[in-house]
């Protein structure tokens, strides 16, 4: 059984991660009740041979340039222990019998949620520079730190979010003055200065520290009402000792997760897009924003931060280079909802549009997919309306259905079920897009129509209704591919034989008579035109 797991992003510094091995070895009491989880970058071939026998150690490999909030929750997510210790390769453990003395702190709460610490001989009792939680209180604390945190911080945050705690009445920081983890930090002299202690851009962890106040508020609130047994309502027999105005703050469970991909260095595009989610107002389905970043952290504004801090938006992910389908699946992974509303930016969503989709979608459990009518922008005619498909000279491809119409032709004002519809906006049911393994990472075009496509063959239903409206500014593209609305796209062949030509079977029924010249269809119908090529 594993009691302990030491979460350890490696710096390049194989030889003090040798160093505290060994003063692990030396000091543990139950040496078979701890593993190493070691992050390290793919870049340092030094330290992928670290090993040591009488230590279970688990390896995470990943390209450099992540955050330590991330390298840190890449580490809890493959770690099994009852307890997770946060750690740093310039440490020492110098106390014989640690884990003894830290299960018996944590022994004295019987619902697990504590704050435990030791003596740095450095900042002592002040600073934790070793924090130690429970798995349980990780999973209500939704992991085990924000990823968005560079270098600094991360101790302060958890610690400050069990110090909200305490206002809730529920004093569980606990510091073992008598258990030595030592820092051999280079300001105390105990090691030298290198390169990698110098911090990237510690103004971003400053700000982003002040703005998930509200965060901690919240998650410290969640641990109260765990502590107390209660699922529902305020938080029971503790309820004189709560502050009220912190109550007021709870946020219901979201119905709906809106996953949006931003480019952190062109924001101003998505600007129009994030103001209309967030200050949806006539709107009765709750709801969360995540924004999949794509670029580096330090491009990340005091727009975004803004958003943090009201609580309007989770930021869950940054990578330097990602496609669309990569960015999505990130997103989909930390929603909380029972559907998952894909975005892209350049789409500016109608008052009222979550409650549209989510309507649609429940009013038959075998809906899966709901899409929504897409304007154009400038002059409010058709963008999107549903995907057609049609047979290009033995190439099967793929069209937007009546784009260029009216908004008000009927024709595009009726729900219709179809094989796909467009991930410029399109709503999944989480369960069924995680069943299915979401997006397909390998394609740069035309995930969206794949995704359809396999929750069709799951005998689960895709349709597009009209009620929720969105108007399409500009085109975003992710990675290498680029966006198809204005271009018919060929499918890949492993769909050539198992799906239907169906945009004739569309046009007749609507009473259009379909006919091709020049390599193209033509119909018009009451001084309507459209032609698909």
């Amino acid at each position: 059984m594993i009691n302990f797991s030491i979460l350890l992003p490696t710096r390049r510094r194989p030889s003090l991660v040798y160093k505290l091995f060994e003063s692990i070895v030396k000091t543990t009491h139950d040496i078979q009740s701890v593993e190493i989880v070691l992050y390290m970058d793919a870049d340092d071939t030094a330290s992928h041979n670290i090993d040591m026998p009488a230590l279970k150690i688990v390896k995470i490999i990943k390209p450099p340039g992540n955050s330590m909030g991330m390298m840190f929750k890449e580490c809890y997510k493959k770690s099994s222990g009852r307890y997770i210790i946060l750690m740093n390769d310039d440490v020492v453990f110098s106390s014989v019998g640690w884990d003894k003395a830290v299960v018996n702190a944590f022994s004295k709460f019987s619902d697990d949620i504590v704050f435990v610490y030791g003596n740095d001989l450095d900042q002592g009792e002040r600073s934790p520079t070793i924090p130690i939680l429970s798995r349980k209180a990780c999973e209500l604390m939704g992991g085990i730190c924000p990823e968005g945190y560079l270098n600094l911080h991360i101790e302060s945050h958890l610690l400050d979010t069990f110090k909200q705690l305490k206002r809730f009445g529920h004093d569980r920081i606990v510091y073992l003055n008598d258990v030595i983890f030592e820092h051999l930090h280079y300001t105390v002299g105990k090691s030298k200065h290198d390169n990698t202690y110098i911090k990237k851009d510690p103004g971003f962890d400053d700000r982003l520290f002040i703005a998930l106040d509200g965060d901690r508020r919240f998650t410290a609130m969640k641990l109260a009402k765990s502590i107390e047994g209660c699922k529902n309502g305020l938080i029971g027999s503790s309820e004189k000792n709560i502050n009220k105005q912190w109550i007021s703050d709870e946020r219901p469970n979201p119905v709906i997760s809106v996953v949006v991909p931003v480019f952190y260095d062109n924001i101003k595009i998505f600007v129009p897009c994030l103001d209309a989610i967030i200050n949806e107002s006539n709107g009765k389905t709750p709801f969360e924003v995540i924004i999949v970043g794509v670029g580096s952290n330090d491009k990340i504004n005091t727009y975004l931060l803004n958003l943090v801090l009201l609580g309007k938006i989770r930021i869950v992910y940054s990578r330097e280079e990602s496609n669309f389908a990569i960015l999505c699946n990130q997103g989909a992974k930390e929603s909380k909802g029972d559907y998952i509303v894909f975005l892209k930016g350049g789409n500016v969503p109608e008052s009222g549009w979550i409650d549209a989709l989510v309507a649609a979608a429940k009013m038959n459990n075998e809906i899966a997919v709901v899409g929504c009518k897409l304007l154009n922008h400038r002059n409010g005619r058709i963008q999107h309306a549903g995907i057609c498909f049609f047979d290009d000279r033995g190439r099967l491809k793929s069209t937007y259905i009546y784009r260029g119409f009216n908004a008000d032709n009927p024709f595009v004002n009726r729900l219709r079920e179809f094989q796909a519809i467009s991930s410029d906006c399109m709503l999944v049911k989480k369960d069924v897009f995680l069943n299915v393994g979401g997006f397909d990472e390998n394609l740069h075009d035309g995930e969206d129509i794949d995704l359809c496509l396999r929750i069709r063959e799951q005998g689960m239903k895709v349709i597009y209704t009209p009620e929720p409206i969105l108007y399409h500014y500009q085109d975003v593209s992710f990675g290498e591919g680029n966006n198809y609305s204005h271009n018919s796209f060929v499918l890949p062949s492993k769909w050539a034989e198992r799906i239907k030509f169906d945009l004739d079977r569309f046009l007749q029924e609507d009473g259009f008579s379909p006919h091709k010249k020049d390599n193209a269809i033509y119909i018009s119908m009451d001084k309507e035109t459209i032609t698909y090529d």
